[in-house]
This record gives structure tokens, C-alpha cells and sequence, in this order.
């Protein structure tokens, strides 16, 4: 009995974590589905204002740059775009390693 109710938790789970991916439109990573690696380092670089060489100073400065602009601390409407700029950054350094 005890396995049946895990597998039934388990299963449960499964379907509710679908139900989230498929209103949000992301994978179980929280990734864009649909959307490769290149793209997102593409999106990232586009909001980090980077073109042509990227290495991980390029990528610091601009985020630096970026966050003296938009950090809520100094621009308490810079929320959304810190968090964006943020996540750039992150995705950025990832796919320098």
C-alpha cells in the first residue's frame, strides 16, 4: 500500500509541475520552450548590450554599466529590468564555462 501512495504522490506531482510548465510556457528547467541554448545567450547578449567579443571582463563591465543604471536601490523603477539584466548576466557566464 505504502508504494501505491508514493507512486500516487509522486504521479500527482508529476501532472501538477506539467500543468505549470504548460501555463507557463517554460520546461521543467525553467527555460523557454522551444528555445535552444544559442538563442537564449543571444537574448542575454541583447540585454546586456554586447556585440562582437564576449569574455567574462566584457560581460562584467556591461553588467556593472547596466546595474549602476537600473538597480532598485538607485532606481526604484528598475526592478524588472535589474531582474533582466540579472538573469542575462547568469546566462551569459554559464555559457562562457
Amino acid at each position: 500500500m505504502e508504494i501505491l501512495q508514493t507512486v500516487a504522490r509522486h504521479e500527482g506531482y508529476l501532472r501538477a509541475r506539467r500543468i505549470d510548465d504548460e501555463q507557463t510556457g517554460t520546461d521543467s528547467n525553467g527555460h523557454s520552450r522551444g528555445e535552444s541554448p544559442a538563442d537564449r545567450r543571444d537574448a542575454a547578449l541583447r540585454v546586456l548590450g554586447i556585440h562582437g567579443r564576449v569574455d567574462p571582463r566584457s560581460v562584467r563591465d556591461a553588467y556593472r554599466r547596466l546595474m549602476r543604471r537600473y538597480h532598485p536601490d538607485v532606481n526604484p523603477d528598475g526592478l524588472e529590468m535589474a531582474k533582466r539584466i540579472n538573469n542575462a548576466y547568469a546566462e551569459v557566464l554559464s555559457s562562457l564555462t
